[in-house]
């Protein structure tokens, strides 16, 4: 993956700096290697980007998109609620550093802030963004329940009521979207896969 991270490196900044852009990599690998990381891991992230291909032709910013595709899980502690906000400062520092426009920079922690999930229908390029943090939904159902067990040991501190009570709440305010996935693309190929999935784990949620 580093190569890819040095690839959009080239791509985004307004000079080239080969020392400043294998610091960053050094950075954020680590940021990503916290041991609590059993779904949100670079692999998340590797997974995204796979994703995104399959939509970039919709971008308006195509290195923008990348950018936040990196770095919106650079923060995660699943005993805090404000890690979208911190993700996005870490964002606004890296986008700093390669000399990105203000514009550009809002763009990008805007990004990444919508995958939040707390719109219910983003517009522009926000909406690749949450299409490819969702992308996990619309996995066959064996790597969905990996998926969802990887989730349930990043919350492994939370007892049985806890994490039923608020995974179920999730689960039932993605259900309850008139669409899973906000591009026509993800909406149409995979939406009927990720409702199901969805249904199938509240429902074991539900009845244990």
């Amino acid at each position: 993956m580093r190569d890819e991270w040095l690839n959009l490196c080239r791509r985004l900044a307004a000079h080239a700096d080969p020392e400043r852009d294998a610091a960053l990599w050094i950075c954020l690998d680590a940021l990503y290697q916290f041991p609590h990381r059993a779904y949100h891991s670079l692999s998340h992230v590797e997974h995204g980007l796979t994703a995104f291909r399959s939509l970039a032709f919709e971008a308006n910013d195509l290195e923008a998109c990348e950018m936040a595709i990196w770095l919106h899980d650079a923060v995660y502690e699943p005993r805090q609620a404000d890690n979208e906000p911190r993700r996005a400062i870490i964002a606004g520092i890296f986008a700093r550093e390669f000399r990105c426009s203000d514009c550009r920079i809002q763009h990008i922690t805007d990004l990444v802030l919508a995958t939040r999930h707390d719109e219910i229908e983003p517009t522009g390029d926000c909406r690749l963004i949450v299409d490819v943090d969702l992308a996990v939904l619309r996995a066959p159902p064996d790597q969905y329940d990996s998926y969802a067990a990887a989730i349930r040991d990043e919350y492994s501190f939370a007892d049985h009521s806890a994490w039923a009570k608020g995974r179920s709440a999730f689960l039932s305010a993605m259900l309850a979207r008139r669409r899973i996935y906000c591009t026509d693309e993800f909406h149409q190929r995979f939406g009927r896969q990720a409702r199901e999935n969805l249904a199938r784990e509240l429902q074991s949620l539900t009845c244990d």
